[in-house]
């Protein structure tokens, strides 16, 4: 550089407090001076970049000394909002034509702008999926205006914007611009996307419809469907595809009157709107019933038999109906009968078509006074009483006639008179009648003889007693030993005289006292007829079978219930238990009253089967059923026993496997409620195990569980 002593002036440009205008500042330099050459800062740019631009801008200038009369150090660079030009001018002190000059520009700002489509309107009668598609593409059209160079103004959208619900409704949407160096406020425009709601389906629905009664069915059916065909969607004035349906489907209404109710639906496809119609179809009810004359009865009839048979058929001829069809209906037949009189009713209901009746009742009386006509027959003379013949009611009744039809007899009653030595007179004696009553019956005895042969009747020996029998019932009372005396002495006249009783009701020994008097010659004979016995049988029956699985408690009353016995009731008792393995057996004694009695053993399984070995034990005495839980089963390893009830006895724990044989054994006293066992430690298998404990008085059987 030369360092010559010319001096020069340096014009500095420069903006005054944002109003853009340009003041020269001047400086002297030597001559050999230099400028860089114009800066120009890209628009929108940060004023740190445009302070460190203006800084190497100053650094680029190239002078001397001359008596500087301004300090480029203290410069400073236009603002970044406002813009403006910094000029730098150095005037050569010896040589003008050496003079140069450089400028530092900020160009100011634009504002922000948005560019915002236009309202947006769509529908009706579309989907959501076509609702977010439309939106979120037209929320791509708002934008910023991209008027800088560098930090280009930022958009954005006020909060979250949303589609509007696609059966109609509204979002505005506010789209902001802001500018990024923050020069100016931010610019706003709010615009509005709007479905156009959708409009409930237009419905062609045809007006509720009466049908005239007396038509037949088949042509209801047919106007309640061409009813049913009118029912239409408006296709154009409805969104397109919309479909229409019932409801429910009720059948026609019947010929004889009704009423039924359709409602046809209709939904938009995208399910915004529906409407519906609902309409009836109705028919006249028949209301009327048959009209005629009901026949009148008779009231002077003699027998049943003159009632004519029901008839509905005939008696539906008198009968007509407003719809045509008639139908006679026998509802019932009203006997009402003392003893010859009676009165019949016969009631019909004569129905139309629709179930309308009109009740027709029909009355026939009158009464049978005569009785059966015809002679009684006679009997005659037979040679014994053996030979008098058994009453015949149908024999007596034959000989006889009604009026009215049938007739009848029975046995009022049977006499004999008289005795062997004077005769015999045997008197059937009947009632003979018709089927009206008794009051027109006719009596009718037939007589039978046997003639006297002046001798004793009396013959034999008295009837013999039974010394075999087991139970005190099966001998007979003083009026059975009567009976038998009587049968065996028809002749003769039996009079009790007396029993006598030895009995402990297991060993028994009676006798009944009589005496019999010949009607001829007045002899007398006394019998003693004996009865006695013993019971001497045990109970007969089937022992029960024993229970595999859980050992259930000894059960006498349920072993006494299998067995019945000839005299008596019957008691079980239990008289020792037996154990085997995991077999435990009961053994009862069934007696009767009379101590007779019968063993039965009842054996139960436990819930594995015992093996080989023998581990018996009989007790003699009944065992109970011991008060345990264990737990948990299966088990892993540890087994807890809890105990119902603690006596502080000695109990004895046993634990087999699949085959019987023992495998742990313990004793412990029963102190403390819940006792552990360590199946684990005792280097057992897994398996399935039968843990038995047992006390003296009690015992329980449980199976276990191993899983290791």
């Amino acid at each position: 550089m030369k360092h010559l002593n010319i001096y020069f002036r340096i014009t500095i440009l420069a903006a005054i407090c944002c109003a853009g205008l340009i003041i020269p500042q001047e400086a002297q330099a030597r001559s050999g001076e230099e400028c860089p050459d114009p800066v120009v800062m890209p628009l929108c740019s940060w004023q740190s970049d445009i302070n460190r631009a203006f800084a190497r801008w100053k650094s680029d200038f190239d002078y001397d000394d001359c008596d500087i009369s301004v300090d480029l150090d203290d410069l400073k660079p236009p603002k970044k909002c406002t813009g403006g030009t910094v000029e730098v001018k150095l005037d050569d002190c010896d040589n003008p034509r050496d003079n140069c000059s450089s400028t530092f520009t900020v160009l100011t700002p634009p504002a922000p702008a948005a560019n915002c489509p236009a309202d947006k309107e769509m529908g009706p009668c579309v989907t959501q999926g076509e609702v977010d598609a439309a939106f979120y593409l037209w929320l791509r059209e708002f934008k910023p205006e991209q008027k800088c160079e560098v930090n280009q103004d930022i958009g954005y959208f006020e909060g979250t914007p949303t589609p509007p619900d696609h059966c109609g409704g509204s979002v505005e949407v506010t789209y902001t611009v802001r500018n990024k160096i923050d020069c100016y406020e931010p610019v706003s425009c709010t615009r509005t996307f709007t479905v156009l709601e959708t409009q409930p389906p237009v419905l062609i629905c045809p007006d509720s419809r009466q049908e005239a009664a007396c038509q037949t069915q088949a042509a209801i059916n047919a106007k309640y469907q061409e009813w049913l065909n009118m029912f239409q969607v408006d296709a154009a004035q409805s969104c397109p595809g919309t479909q229409g349906a019932f409801l429910f489907v009720p059948n026609a209404p019947g010929k004889c009157g009704g009423s039924v109710s359709v409602t046809y639906v209709a939904t938009t496809p995208n399910g915004c709107a529906t409407n519906s119609c609902t309409r009836s179809f109705s028919v006249d009810y028949d209301n009327e019933a048959p009209m005629g004359t009901c026949p009148t009865g008779d009231d002077g009839l003699t027998c049943l038999t003159e009632i004519p048979e029901p008839d509905a058929d005939d008696i539906a001829s008198n009968y007509t109906d407003n719809c045509g069809i008639v139908i006679g209906v026998l509802t019932s037949v009203e006997l009402d009968e003392n003893d010859c009189d009676f009165v019949v009713t016969h009631n019909y209901k004569i129905y139309d078509d629709c179930g309308n009746y009109t009740p027709c009742s029909i009355t026939y009386s009158g009464g049978d006074h005569d009785p059966p006509t015809g002679i009684c027959p006679t009997g005659g003379e037979v040679a014994s009483l053996d030979d008098v013949p058994t009453p015949d009611p149908d024999w007596v009744a034959s000989a006889y006639t009604d009026n009215c039809g049938q007739v009848w007899a029975q046995v009022l009653s049977v006499t004999q008179d008289g005795s062997g030595c004077q005769g015999f007179t045997v008197t059937h004696n009947y009632s003979v009648g018709d089927a009206c009553g008794k009051d027109n019956n006719v009596y009718c005895s037939v007589t039978w003889t046997v003639p006297g042969n002046g001798e004793s009747t009396l013959s034999g020996s008295c009837p013999q007693g039974d010394n075999n029998l087991q139970c005190w019932s099966d001998a007979p009372t003083a009026a059975e030993a009567q009976a038998i005396m009587e049968a065996a002495y028809p002749g003769g006249s039996v009079v009790y005289l007396g029993s006598t009783n030895i009995n402990n009701y297991c060993q028994f020994s009676i006798a009944h006292a009589f005496s019999v008097v010949d009607p001829c010659t007045g002899d007398r004979t006394i019998c003693i007829l004996d009865y006695s016995g013993e019971d001497l049988t045990a109970p007969t029956g089937t022992c029960p079978a024993g229970q595999t699985g859980t050992i259930p408690p000894p059960d006498p009353d349920g072993v006494a219930a299998n067995y019945t016995d000839n005299c008596s009731s019957v008691h079980a008792y239990l008289i020792g238990t037996t154990m085997n393995g995991f077999n435990v057996t009961y053994h009862y004694r069934v007696y009767d009253d009379c101590d007779n009695n019968v063993l039965c053993s009842v054996t139960h399984t436990g819930a594995i089967r015992p093996g080989n070995g023998n581990n018996q034990t009989d007790t003699g005495v009944a065992l109970s059923e011991l008060d345990l839980t264990a737990y948990p089963n299966p088990t892993s390893g540890e087994l807890f026993i809890k105990f119902g009830e603690l006596t502080g006895e000695q109990a004895t724990i046993t634990l087999s496997n699949l085959y019987g044989q023992e495998v742990l054994s313990r004793t412990l006293t029963l102190d403390a409620p819940t006792q552990e066992l360590n199946l684990a430690a005792e280097n057992l298998s897994s398996g399935t195990y039968l843990l038995t404990v047992r006390t003296s008085n009690a015992y329980s059987t449980q199976k276990i569980v191993l899983n290791r």
